[in-house]
């Protein structure tokens, strides 16, 4: 019967006391300090002659070297977002124009089908460059393609299509080809 004594006690302590609903609790509680006028405003610094002046919000964010950090991070952010197409671009013109390079240089020992891929992966470099569609053209007006050749027609605009300035069209499409591989 050793339990007995600590149930009584255990039920007579929940048993105590509460405090009454009516006694109100915020009366216990004393008022918050009052805040100082002044101490705690960050509007205005106090000079010597008393007399207070507006703190320079934006000069000490500026020479803040956190602020500093991140407004470089973005600058060279934005300047890559905006120098990184028109660099890109000029590097894949440069690769297809390579790639054009290989392709006479095949082109002029007889493979023509190995010719043809380096052609194909300079327009798939650079589709909308005109200066490499007018070395395909060139290509393939040396090569003997008469689509070609009335394409160079019609954009130098010869005559009536009588086909007299065909052979000089095949004479400057062959000159075109020396002077792109003669060394400079």
């Amino acid at each position: 019967m050793s339990d007995l004594p600590d149930k009584e006690t255990a039920t007579r302590r929940s048993a105590s006391p509460r405090p009454s609903p009516k006694k109100s609790v915020k009366a216990k509680t004393p008022p918050p300090d009052p805040l100082p006028d002044h101490k705690h405003l960050p509007d205005y610094e106090e000079d010597g002659s008393g007399h207070k002046q507006p703190t320079h919000i934006l000069r000490d964010l500026v020479f803040d070297i956190r602020f500093q950090i991140v407004a470089g991070i973005l600058l060279i952010c934005f300047t890559a977002l905006l120098a990184g197409p028109p660099i890109y671009r000029k590097i894949k013109i440069w690769r297809a124009h390579h790639f054009m390079d290989r392709c006479e240089e095949i082109g002029r020992t007889g493979n023509l089908s190995k010719a043809m891929n380096f052609m194909r992966q300079a327009i798939i470099l650079a589709p909308g460059d005109e200066e490499i569609f007018r070395r395909i053209r060139l290509f393939n007006a040396g090569v003997g393609d008469n689509n070609s050749l009335a394409i160079l027609q019609e954009r130098m605009k010869c005559g009536t299509f009588c086909g007299s300035c065909v052979p000089d069209l095949k004479r400057m499409a062959a000159e075109i080809k020396t002077e792109e591989t003669a060394p400079a």
